[in-house]
């Protein structure tokens, strides 16, 4: 099956052992990445975190909040959002937004984050691509975080296979894609919830890039 989502790649080379560390993009002596300026996806593409190499699909757990690293490269406006529905089990809603990192140069925790916006809700009811259009929400360049929590764990999603985010833990280790923590499902909260832990189960949510400033 083809993926609805265009993701860029990243090549992997010079990055350093488990407990090494490395200056520039990737920051292994403080378990972070930094920025990454050539990454700008163009303007109408649909984009998910820049971080993202593959999908698979899977169940999310009800009342979690997930947040999906997105770097801006610089001030632009998105325009719609968008995840997809592998199966239904007949109910479910998701509800999508953005944050900011608390600490806009560096990947870190999303605890404490300020909500940019929070984009709306989508059913799980039927299977597919589910659209949030007509968004107005604009970004300033920095860490940012996709968001996105569900109120029943039956539904399956496009989740992430693999993704860079992975050298946030030691080479060895569980891959990990994000961050998540317990939050019953509403509109999403300010600042996102204290307490999150990384997570190797990470819904893909996609943004379309409406323009660039």
């Amino acid at each position: 099956m083809v993926s609805k989502f265009k993701t860029i790649r990243i090549a992997r080379r010079d990055l350093p052992l488990a407990g090494g560390t490395m200056t520039g993009a990737v920051d292994m002596g403080n378990n972070s990445i930094k920025n990454f300026p050539f990454l700008k996806p163009q303007v109408g593409n649909n984009v998910t975190g820049q971080l993202v190499i593959s999908r698979t699909t899977g169940a999310l757990v009800a009342n979690t909040l997930y947040a999906l690293p997105f770097w801006v490269v610089q001030n632009c406006q998105i325009t719609s959002s968008r995840v997809i529905v592998d199966t239904t089990g007949g109910a479910g809603n998701g509800r999508l937004g953005i944050y900011k990192s608390l600490n806009l140069d560096r990947l870190d925790t999303p605890s404490g984050g300020a909500l940019v916006s929070d984009f709306g809700t989508v059913s799980a009811a039927t299977t597919g691509v589910k659209p949030i259009a007509s968004l107005t929400v604009n970004l300033t360049p920095g860490w940012h975080y996709l968001a996105m929590v569900v109120d029943n764990a039956t539904p399956t999603w496009y989740t992430v296979l693999s993704c860079l985010a992975g050298v946030l833990t030691d080479f060895g280790g569980a891959a990990v894609y994000g961050w998540s923590v317990a939050f019953t499902y509403a509109a999403l909260p300010d600042p996102f919830t204290t307490g999150a832990a990384t997570t190797s189960t990470m819904p893909i949510i996609g943004v379309v890039i409406g323009s660039y400033s």
